[in-house]
């Protein structure tokens, strides 16, 4: 009791509901809400499912649970690499970048609410993961790209997990999620707010086929190696003269939608990176 105390995890001789959740056997019998839901589509959510599990225990116990079920359903493609006895397993998604996802949805969901939770759901092109939570009043979903402040909505439980050595509560955890997405050379992951809670989504390289590429696309993106960039005007006059900039800058839109660039800079600064993605 003295150490939930001098967590602020118990106090006035009881034991508080962050206790139950981080450390508690069975939290889902006083709290159904830490349940998290997890399914595997073999299309889209009209399709069949492949697998479906409910998992339930303390915050490390889903933690470790949820990691695994992802582990088993992200395909892995193994590449043999010349002059090497080993081989080079590359999964679908890097696995600390989604690792990361679950975790701050762990952490920051809406504990108050019972109709609250996480899901995963895996689909051939995506993985999404929500949770019943809000952003902190002042951030926005653009923040969680760029350097921003650590702003947990549950202090403690968040405290517990950073003395478990699991994040660093500085608020890199997000940045890192793009950051290791983009080296894999895959499109950048998005952060969605509804009335409902938060979802991240992840992409795979398959996300490129969506997009038939025009003309100009195609050739931007064989002018540019990987790491290479271009500011939007030289686009427009070199690539895009013949279209207005309008249709130039959705050209633009729709590579970074596609994963081929990632923007960086504001206003003037702004320029378009190529990462490592190729056309299919």
């Amino acid at each position: 009791m003295e150490v939930l105390r001098q967590l602020n995890l118990a106090g006035a001789g009881y034991i508080l509901n962050s206790a139950v959740l981080l450390f508690g056997e069975e939290p889902q019998q006083r709290l159904p809400q830490t349940r998290v839901r997890a399914v595997v589509f073999e299309k889209d959510k009209t399709g069949d499912f492949i697998d479906r599990r409910d998992f339930e225990g303390n915050l490390i116990a889903l933690l470790d649970a949820v990691e695994t079920f992802v582990k088993t359903h992200v395909p892995v493609a193994a590449k043999f690499i010349p002059g090497q006895m080993r081989r080079e397993d590359k999964p679908a998604y890097p696995f600390s970048a989604l690792r990361e996802g679950v975790l701050n949805a762990l952490m920051h969901r809406d504990y108050a609410a019972f109709t609250g939770g996480v899901a995963i759901s895996i689909y051939p092109d995506r993985l999404e993961i929500w949770n019943s939570g809000r952003l902190p009043a002042g951030l926005t979903v653009a923040d969680l790209k760029r350097n921003h402040p650590s702003l947990p909505p549950n202090p403690d439980v968040a405290q517990v997990v950073y003395l478990r050595e699991l994040i660093e509560k500085v608020g890199r955890g997000t940045e890192s999620i793009v950051s290791e997405c983009q080296a894999a050379g895959l499109p950048s992951p998005t952060w969605k707010e509804s009335p409902v809670g938060i979802t991240l989504t992840f992409f795979s390289g398959k996300i490129g086929k969506r997009f038939a590429l025009n003309h100009r696309q195609l050739e931007l993106l064989a002018r540019l190696i990987p790491g290479g960039q271009i500011h939007p005007a030289d686009y427009r006059v070199g690539l895009a003269a013949k279209v207005t900039g309008r249709q130039a800058r959705l050209d633009l839109l729709q590579l970074t939608q596609a994963g081929f660039l990632k923007r960086e800079g504001r206003g003037r600064s702004t320029v378009y990176v190529r990462t490592n993605l190729e056309p299919k």
